[in-house]
């Protein structure tokens, strides 16, 4: 996620994020701010718009000379910008003027040999445009927005976070991750009344695939299909540690090994892994606003709630949390689907150093680890023909879920 507060240097920077109408995936590469590109951070009321048209070589001249006194202290042309040309004869040379400068520069313009003038005021007062193109308003596609506006979310909106592929062999969690990303743009896009209502109330962000090395390891060699952990090397030639218990809350405990060989392998230290870390520092940096922490993973058909360190420990406001899962466990019941649900522990096994339990342990109300389908007929290879129907029970799920969630809470205090 994007956040500049300087010119320089320009921000790298990878994720996916849906904030209001849009799903912005941010590429790597740099970004620029205004003053990088020599723009005025300012308008006065007094600005114009000059079109100059040089039918002599006098003229054009002229005109090359203001456009290179730019930034040239006690020049005319100091604070000139050329929005367009100088070019060639006969052709239009477009140039901003502040107020302050316009009357030095007209008092330079060479007089015309022709009866006409070779230039005139295409618009008068432009600081009262640009202060019209700038209007506020609440529809974010029928305005102009700032840059914290396109590359934040909006900070009285409640954020949610949804993680998925943090196991490398559940393939069905990033396809319903990516499922969701399109469907509720294009759900509010198509005027979809709870889709927009879920994105007026919130600010999401989605990471789709935390174990990308892992992924890919899965994806690329068939006999890895299986492949659950990162891939980063560890001691005696294994390779990986399991992220799903790296996190910091009850670190070694249940449920995982410190044999870098094996499948559960927490990694040397809590969060040791660069995996953790980007998850961590970003929780933190926004847990005040987070009213909703979800990772999903697959398979069993359970959407659980904290704490899953060990047995017969639980969240004080679990009753809290279980009342919007009961709801959407309803909802996916409705459609087919049945989810056993409660206590990540007692629903699966203990797990120390999960994700969910941190979320919880850092104060996001509402913490949960959902295991999408199926029970056991694919385990772990369902098939792709199922992402649709995956997919499309989980947003209705979700749907539920974070209705009851916005009719329930009201926004936290910073």
């Amino acid at each position: 996620f994007i956040q500049l507060d300087t010119c320089w240097p320009p921000v790298s920077t990878m994720s996916v994020k849906v904030n209001s109408a849009f799903a912005s995936v941010l590429l790597a590469f740099g970004l620029l701010l205004p003053c990088q590109l020599g723009l005025p951070t300012t308008t006065n009321q007094g600005d114009r718009l000059i079109v100059f048209v040089p039918t002599r070589q006098a003229q054009l001249d002229w005109l090359e000379l203001i456009h290179s006194q730019a930034g040239k202290p006690g020049e005319v042309g100091e604070n000139v910008r050329f929005w367009f040309g100088p070019g060639l004869l006969n052709q239009e040379t477009i140039v901003f003027v502040p107020g302050g400068d316009y009357g030095r520069l007209v008092a330079a313009i060479p007089s015309s040999q022709d009866t006409y003038s070779w230039w005139t005021v295409q618009k008068e007062n432009l600081g009262k445009l640009v202060t019209g193109e700038t209007r506020r308003s609440s529809d974010i596609s029928s305005a102009y927005r700032t840059y914290q506006e396109i590359g934040d979310d909006l900070p009285s909106k409640r954020i949610v976070w949804i993680d998925a592929g943090i196991h490398a062999r559940e393939w069905i969690a990033p396809a319903t991750a990516l499922y969701f990303i399109d469907k509720i743009v294009q759900g509010y896009k198509s005027s979809d009344s709870t889709i927009k209502s879920m994105l007026d109330n919130f600010a999401f962000y989605i990471a789709p695939l935390l174990n990308p090395d892992g992924y890919v390891y899965s994806y690329t060699f068939t006999r890895e299909r299986l492949w659950r952990k990162t891939r980063s090397a560890q001691a005696g030639g294994c390779y990986g540690v399991d992220l799903n218990r790296n996190f910091g809350y009850h670190w070694g405990g249940q449920g995982s090994s410190s044999d870098p060989c094996d499948e559960n392998f927490r990694g040397s230290s809590a969060f040791s892994e660069p995996e953790t870390r980007a998850v961590r520092d970003k929780l933190l940096a926004i847990r005040l606003r987070t009213i909703s922490f979800i990772t999903m993973h697959s398979y069993g058909q359970d959407w659980m709630v904290p704490y899953g360190y060990a047995y017969n420990v639980s969240v004080d406001n679990y009753a809290q949390m279980m009342r919007p899962v009961q709801a959407a466990a309803d909802k996916l019941k409705s459609l087919g689907r049945n989810y056993d649900i409660g206590n990540s522990a007692v629903v699966t096994y203990p797990a120390a150093g999960a994700s969910d339990d941190y979320a919880a342990s850092i104060g996001v109300p509402y913490a949960h680890t959902i295991e999408l389908p199926d029970t056991g007929q694919y385990r772990f290879l369902l098939p792709q023909s199922e992402i649709p129907r995956v997919g499309l029970e989980t947003l209705e799920a979700l749907k539920v879920y974070l209705g009851y969630i916005a009719a329930a809470n009201q926004p936290r205090d910073e």
